[in-house]
């Protein structure tokens, strides 16, 4: 099992947390958003929790990779930050 941190809730991250909540051996344990709104939609569609920052979303201890959904300029930021907890991370 994989457990994920979603970064971004909008029109694409809302598509991938559905891929990610189907797949069978994937877990969504995260979503962040500056979008309030959005993330509570992911969070009751899914059942995952909302990350107050993306530190919390990419830190936690029981998360295995980062899917990158957010807007372009916030990539790079949360790649580095991915990959400094030694994350896996997708775009």
């Amino acid at each position: 099992m994989i457990n994920f941190s979603l970064m971004g809730a909008g029109r694409i991250g809302k598509m991938h947390a559905k891929f990610i909540a189907a797949h069978p051996n994937a877990k969504l344990k995260y979503i962040y958003d500056v979008n309030y709104q959005f993330v509570e939609e992911v969070a009751k569609s899914t059942g995952c929790s909302i990350a107050s920052s993306p530190e919390e979303a990419i830190n936690a201890d029981d998360i295995d990779a980062v899917l990158i959904a957010s807007a372009t300029p916030t990539h790079t930021q949360f790649i580095t930050m991915a990959a400094k907890a030694r994350k896996g991370n997708f775009l």
